[in-house]
């Protein structure tokens, strides 16, 4: 443990000089990592959120109704209902993910934001009875909305990691043709082991 700990002050000394080639906490979060894994911490990596630009309250709601516009531009028309009305909703989902994700407010928001593109691009698979209004992401009883939404949110980011690592094996074979690293006498091998146990 006093290794990992030393290796933590040598990477913050870093991190405060500074880096010209890179990211000057690199080293830092590569220490922590390792720090909290020894002590049987499961660590991920962190989302890579796409909706950066929403960073505010009200920058949420905006993004709620360009969606809506977005996707329903021949359907059903929805009006804005009281924008203080909406801060309040707003103000609750935010709060919500913060309890239940253990995000800051920037962080929550952002995540707010994926949800609600979530729901706009899967709207089929919810069903909704009733159109699409800002409210359900304040009311109690729409809970499973956003459990539905983070569901296949992180059924998509564990495809997309899926088919980044098959994208890597697909590289390193073309790199390494299988017959130079000994695939392809791979039944012999087999075979001769079984002979010469």
């Amino acid at each position: 443990m006093e290794k990992s700990l030393e290796k933590i002050r040598d990477a913050l000394k870093k991190a405060e000089a500074g880096n010209l080639f890179g990211d000057p906490t690199e080293d830092l979060v590569i220490a922590c990592k390792e720090f909290l894994k020894e002590r049987g911490y499961k660590i991920s990596e962190p989302f890579n959120y796409t909706y950066k630009n929403v960073n505010s309250i009200d920058r949420l709601i905006e993004f709620f109704y360009d969606l809506h516009k977005r996707f329903h531009r021949f359907g059903v028309v929805i009006y804005r209902s009281a924008i203080d009305e909406d801060r309040a909703i707003a103000k609750k989902f935010v709060q919500s993910r913060m309890e239940l994700s253990d995000f800051d407010e920037k962080t929550a928001l952002k995540e707010c934001a994926e949800i609600i593109n979530t729901v706009f691009e899967f709207e089929k698979e919810f069903k909704f009875e009733m159109p699409l209004t800002f409210s359900i992401f304040g009311h109690s009883k729409m809970l499973w909305v956003s459990k539905k939404a983070v569901q296949l949110l992180n059924d998509r980011e564990k495809l997309r990691n899926e088919r980044k690592t098959a994208s890597i094996h697909d590289e390193i074979d073309r790199k390494y043709d299988k017959e130079d690293v000994g695939y392809s006498n791979l039944d012999e091998i087999l075979e001769r082991i079984k002979q010469h146990p």
